[in-house]
């Protein structure tokens, strides 16, 4: 895991990131503090770009096929940063070399993911039965888990499908990695002795999952930002992928930052895991405000109830309550959550986005490396892995200097590598 951060206003945009890296999975995890995770995308333009998730692309190290992409793009430049975007996303499609084994682990792991996560799931269900019922009947493992399957391919099922997923991608999925998938089933879903059914159905999800903008845990993020050629403010985009299956790079578009005149003056996003950036400039943790709001609703919804049965005598609720009265609640609530909503931005996130507009770069930097190390901080002193750690590398990208590392770490002394550097220089002039 990670964390990352871009902080944009329109001078310039500051990109910092850990360096934790976690290899496996579950107690046999293994975490090093070594990875570099923030690149240059261009040799002379001001564009970088930013990795978290996986990071190795079917099978090889996306750090590389960056720097292979960079190479080739020499002195070529874009007018917008939409456009490095759509042209590296041409390049993974299309110039890096895929062998059809490295499509086949790709579909694994996504099923294994899907797996993994019913799995957690059924269990779940279980534990709750036996609660209930103070015994279990392994007879109902498969109608537990057509359960469980069902509820996963509903919340698919409002997902929007890839663009390319027709009838006929359908069919190459089937035939192409049909015995994957069932590979996958019979490896990782044994425990239950699933059905024909069973089988079925999760066979179907996880087609529906390759279908459909559904990321697995395996996906790889990628933001890139800076300065196109017809740009004068910095500008964002990210995606994140997962593989190619078939002759298609299966990958989900996340939302753009254009800071501007029309756009934000300011913003800060963070990536991977965000709870502490979020936190500070919120001013409320993500899952405490929705629990928040949560609160609010019921306890509305409770004093209305209870006052009602005190003056009518009445316990029902919903529908055998006036249409009014039901409106009158529910505006209650709106307006509550409304009047939270607002407070949280007049106090917390709008005095900090009005600083961050006009900070000059060196305190974006600042302020990107201090949030990148309090999640390490927050990771250090919880139980939870330390999946945030390492020396935090801050670049700074603007119109007139470009990419410039404003803290940067090497693998190798500095001092012991002159010829690194004469290479480095030699290459830059020609």
């Amino acid at each position: 895991m990670t964390a990352e951060i871009a902080v944009l206003n329109k001078s310039a945009v500051a990109l910092a990131a850990d360096s934790a890296v976690t290899i496996g999975r579950g107690a046999s995890a293994k975490i090093y503090n070594s990875v570099s995770k923030i690149f240059e995308l261009h040799e002379s333009a001001p564009v970088g770009i930013m990795i978290y998730g996986r990071l190795d692309f079917m099978g090889l190290p996306l750090e590389t096929i960056i720097k292979e992409y960079r190479r080739q793009l020499s002195t070529d430049t874009f007018p917008k940063i939409v456009d490095y975007k759509d042209d590296f996303i041409k390049y993974l499609s299309g110039k890096v070399p895929v062998d059809k084994p490295d499509k086949d682990q790709i579909v694994l792991m996504i099923t294994a993911d899907i797996i993994e996560e019913l799995t957690q799931k059924i269990d779940e269900k279980i534990y709750q039965e036996i609660d209930r019922q103070g015994k279990y009947l392994k007879s109902k493992n498969n109608i537990i888990a057509q359960g469980v399957i069902k509820e996963k391919t509903d919340e698919l099922g409002v997902l929007k499908r890839l663009p390319y997923a027709s009838k006929a991608y359908i069919g190459m999925i089937e035939a192409d990695y049909g015995p994957s998938i069932n590979r996958a089933v019979s490896l990782f879903f044994n425990r239950i002795v699933p059905s024909q059914k069973t089988r079925e159905a999760l066979h179907k999800l996880v087609v529906m999952a390759l279908s459909c903008e559904h990321l697995s845990s395996y996906s790889s993020g990628v933001v890139i930002a800076g300065f196109g050629d017809d740009e004068r403010c910095p500008s964002l985009e990210r995606f994140e992928m997962e593989g190619i299956i078939g002759n298609n790079l299966k990958y989900v578009e996340g939302a753009s930052v254009d800071v501007g005149r029309r756009g934000p003056h300011a913003e800060a996003l963070g990536f991977a895991q965000s709870d502490m950036i979020d936190r500070f400039m919120h001013g409320i943790d993500p899952e405490l405000y929705e629990f928040s709001q949560e609160i609010i609703k019921q306890s509305i919804e409770q004093i209305s109830e209870e006052l009602i049965a005190a003056f009518t005598g009445s316990t029902s609720t919903g529908t055998g309550l006036p249409a009014a009265v039901v409106s009158i609640i529910e505006k209650i609530k709106a307006d509550q959550l409304k009047e939270l909503e607002a407070y949280k931005q007049k106090e917390y996130t709008k005095p900090i986005f009005d600083m961050i507009r006009h900070m000059p770069k060196q305190e974006l930097a600042n302020m990107a490396r201090a949030l990148i190390e309090l999640t390490s901080l927050k990771r250090k002193v919880s139980r939870e892995q330390e999946s945030v750690g390492g020396d935090v590398d801050v670049a700074v990208i603007s119109k007139s200097e470009g990419f410039v590392w404003v803290k940067r770490k090497h693998y190798f002394p500095p001092e012991l590598n002159s010829r690194f550097f004469a290479r480095r220089y030699k290459q830059a002039e020609n």
